[in-house]
């Protein structure tokens, strides 16, 4: 099973690059615009104005579903970098127990090791 971060990183490889950004085209929809040099086409986002009183999707609400997808190509580099950082640190940390660099004795070393194991059997089963 191909893991959610292979799977952001090659939808990001294939796809338009960020930053994107949005523009108003009329009163009824805004475009998805990539500001990665080359101003390309992402999609739109349809802005209907619905009676309030039925309290449907409402222009604010998708004014802002419009920024949100924008942020998209961001949150994805935000995610990557700071869930590689966060699993560099917990190996390298868990290593350096598993090899016994800590003041406790052998029981320390052997549940490093446990929970070694264990967080990269979890990053496989759940990643996917």
């Amino acid at each position: 099973m191909t893991s959610l971060i292979d799977q952001i990183k090659a939808d990001r490889a294939s796809g338009t690059e960020g930053p994107w950004g949005y523009g108003r085209t009329g009163e009824e929809q805004r475009l998805i615009l990539s500001q990665g040099g080359k101003g390309r086409y992402v999609c739109n986002v349809q802005i209907f104005q619905t009676p309030r009183h039925m309290g449907l999707w409402e222009e604010d609400s998708r004014e802002a579903n419009a920024r949100r997808i924008a942020r998209l190509p961001d949150l994805e580099a935000a995610y990557i970098r700071e869930r590689e950082a966060a699993e560099e640190h917990l190996i390298t940390t868990l290593e350096a127990i598993a090899r016994g660099d800590d003041s406790l004795d052998g029981m320390a070393g052997d549940m490093a090791t446990a929970a070694l194991t264990a967080y990269r059997a979890a990053v496989e089963e759940t990643a996917a």
